[in-house]
């Protein structure tokens, strides 16, 4: 494979807000990853995260899934692995999280069958992944890491969320 996502070399490093989703220990999500070119941001704290534009059928709407490289390791492995298609857009996973604080952990499994996304919900994942660059500045897209050009501090996530995702539209798939 030779799309961004497949080539991503990770680094260990933790961002939320109101369309971020967020993950309590016990509980899944079950998602539809739309990015194969994420985004990769400095947060306030000084670690690498990699940021995906999900859609989150709990929720139902397009949100941001914006972690550390545990998460985007293994979608990345699912993205890659031949039995799921070699394509994560077009496999839902469930992701659950363990611990809290510093013990967290989170697992990432594919789930056997996948639901069909509408129109709707393609158009909101569509410009949702074209506005992840503006939603974390100084962030670079995994194929600009991939080539060495790393990103740069941005603010803290949950101004970015205040200042840039007011103004874009949330559709949801109803």
């Amino acid at each position: 494979m030779s799309d961004p996502l497949s080539k991503l070399q990770f680094k260990e490093g933790k961002s939320e807000g109101n369309n971020f989703i967020k993950f309590a220990a016990g509980q899944s999500v079950k998602l539809r990853v739309f990015t194969t070119n994420p985004t990769i941001h400095v947060n306030a704290y000084g670690k690498e995260q990699i940021s995906f534009a999900v859609w989150n059928y709990d929720e139902d709407k397009a949100m941001i899934l914006s972690k550390g490289p545990s998460i985007a390791r293994q979608i990345s492995q699912l993205h890659q692995d031949e039995d799921f298609g070699a394509d994560i857009t077009k496999t839902d996973i469930k992701i659950s999280a363990t611990g809290e604080g510093m013990d967290r952990e989170y697992s990432v499994n594919a789930l056997p069958k996948s639901m069909d996304i509408t129109a709707n919900q393609l158009e909101a994942l569509e410009e949702l992944d074209k506005n992840l660059s503006k939603i974390f500045k100084g962030s670079v897209r995994a194929e600009e890491y991939n080539n060495g050009i790393k990103p740069q501090v941005f603010a803290d996530a949950e101004e970015v969320t205040q200042d840039t995702l007011a103004d874009m539209p949330i559709v949801t798939g109803k």
